[in-house]
């Protein structure tokens, strides 16, 4: 599969962010290690929290790129529902996670569409292995797998059934 440039170039831009946003939260960690006072120690946490916020949407939107360049797999449906952040007392937020392309407005249908599809090839492709194995006999002065009666023509109709159902796929 060969990724979109736009793909990609969303997928470098979110990388090259997140790691801006981690050192920031570096930063912030080494300054409320060495906050004096229970305020300044307050509101460094609070600041360690919102950067915290910020880089797990950022990790989301990284992920969402990397799956629609197919460098990362699709994760479950839960790692892609609403969740609600509490950061403080008085602010909590609805986090609505990136979704990869696949998995927007009907993708995720033509996903299992598609992994359907490749099933039922696997699944001729295992029957014409068992039916090789059973009925064929291997000739080692020519290199070639024999089979009794009409046998070629049926493993060869399995080959082109097996092309069939891929190809429905693109």
């Amino acid at each position: 599969m060969v990724a979109h440039l736009e793909d990609v170039e969303r997928l470098f831009n979110a990388v090259k962010n997140l790691r801006d946003e981690r050192r920031k939260m570096q930063k912030l960690s080494d300054r409320a290690l060495h906050a004096e006072g229970p305020k300044a120690s307050q509101k460094a946490n609070v600041n360690l929290n919102w950067q915290a916020f910020h880089i797990n949407k950022i990790e989301h939107a990284v992920h969402a790129a990397a799956v629609d360049c197919g460098y990362a797999d699709i994760r479950s449906t839960e790692h892609y529902r609403p969740y609600s952040v509490k950061l403080t007392g008085f602010h909590e937020y609805e986090v609505v996670p990136d979704k990869p392309r696949c998995l927007k407005e009907g993708a995720a249908v033509t996903t299992q569409l598609t992994a359907g599809i490749e099933l039922a090839a696997k699944f001729v492709e295992k029957r014409r292995d068992e039916y090789v194995q059973e009925h064929g006999s291997y000739d080692p002065s020519t290199g070639v797998t024999e089979f009794p009666g009409n046998g070629d023509e049926y493993v060869d109709e399995l080959e082109e059934i097996i092309e069939g159902i891929r190809a429905v796929k693109s």
